[in-house]
């Protein structure tokens, strides 16, 4: 008999970490499940996350109406669900989609790619909070990334929690799986931040510290890949980039996908990520660093001290320090030798521990697990 699973989840577009995971979990069918999907859509763009909209209503009755369908039809006894994090919107979407759905399965599967709902407990109202609980509490699986996302799962009272931290595809592989050694003959820093252009993803944090490397007299380039998170931040960004006199230094790519992304990679020898991001949870962009062999700075937050190894795959700097950032793009700059040993160090470690395969093992376990008990 097959065991089968209803994924009820975002897949790109947008991109970002948690739809490009649940992408790549349905794209490698596991031994032990058959996977049903309804795909969330409620957002077309990064800036349309967490806002409501009508439209938004209607999809929201679909994907309940599907749920019922394909309970139904397909005999369907685990809902696999990735919950929300601290946002009153998309929580009370899920509130909705929990409450008239949750009950219809034997087992539900709560993965906590954002991270933080617990945090927004105390905010809400007595009636809010009663139904919170009816929607979310004792669900009989919970998945964190690592033991330093906060603590949704205990909150939440799951019967089963699992620890199953990101893994993605190889870039390299194709080249050579094996590949540890780093070509970085560059005299040029080429500094890449990839992810949503949002304040809190230390987008001025970074363009500070560059600020700095500049009268450092450091040279260096930097390229910006993603989707602005407002146009009111765009403008921002813009306006500060021409305060900081950093025009000529500065290339905003947009989203990229498929061999364009790669190539920005492969063009860069650093990767530069100060992020303090209120849902971050854990940064696959990291890994995607790790793989392509870059160098990386980054913030000493959240579940980002369990993914590089301070001083050997990269560095960690405490949050809003532009001072310290740039401090350490300005070592790695002059030292183009050390920058090399960080980026083939960082590369190992993905190829120890992060890759798509690996991920997909422990999920491939964690699943055989929750449908045997």
């Amino acid at each position: 008999m097959t065991n089968k699973i209803l994924v009820v989840g975002q897949t790109p577009p947008p991109y970002h970490g948690q739809s490009i995971m649940i992408e790549a979990l349905l794209k490698n069918p596991l031994k032990s499940v058959k996977f049903y999907h309804i795909r969330m859509h409620f957002s077309k763009s990064i800036s349309d996350i967490g806002k409501f909209r009508l439209m938004k209503v209607y999809r929201l009755l679909i994907i309940i109406l599907k749920i019922y369908f394909y309970r139904i039809a397909f005999n369907i006894k685990v809902l696999y669900y990735p919950v929300s994090g601290p946002n009153k919107v998309p929580v009370y979407r899920d509130i909705v989609i929990l409450l008239t759905t949750r009950w219809l399965f034997l087992k539900t599967i709560f993965h906590f790619h954002a991270a933080g709902i617990s945090h927004l407990y105390p905010q809400l109202s007595r009636f809010t909070r009663f139904i919170f609980q009816c929607a979310f509490y004792k669900p009989f699986a919970a998945i964190r990334l690592t033991e330093l996302t906060p603590e949704d799962a205990k909150f939440l009272e799951a019967k089963h929690e699992y620890l199953i931290p990101y893994g993605i595809e190889d870039p390299l592989a194709s080249d050579n799986s094996s590949k540890t050694v780093v070509k970085d003959t560059d005299d040029i820093l080429r500094i890449l931040f990839v992810g949503i252009l949002h304040e809190s993803k230390g987008v001025m944090v970074l363009l500070d510290a560059c600020c700095q490397l500049l009268k450092m007299g450091v040279a260096f380039r930097i390229e910006l890949m993603g989707e602005f998170k407002s146009p009111e931040f765009q403008a921002r960004v813009y306006k500060r980039i021409i305060e900081l006199q950093l025009e000529p230094y500065v290339t905003f790519l947009g989203v990229l996908t498929g061999t364009d992304k790669d190539d920005a990679f492969k063009r860069a020898n650093c990767l530069c990520f100060p992020t303090f991001y209120e849902l971050e949870s854990f940064g696959v962009v990291l890994l995607e660093a790790m793989a392509f062999g870059l160098s990386i700075v980054t913030t000493n937050w959240r579940s980002i001290p369990t993914i590089i190894d301070n001083g050997k795959t990269g560095y960690l700097v405490e949050i809003h320090r532009p001072d310290l950032v740039a401090k350490k793009l300005a070592f790695l700059g002059s030292n183009k030798i050390i920058r090399k040993q960080i980026g083939t160090a960082a590369r190992k470690r993905f190829l120890e521990r992060y890759t798509l395969k690996i991920y997909l093992m422990r999920m491939n376990e964690m699943f055989i697990d929750v449908l045997r008990n």
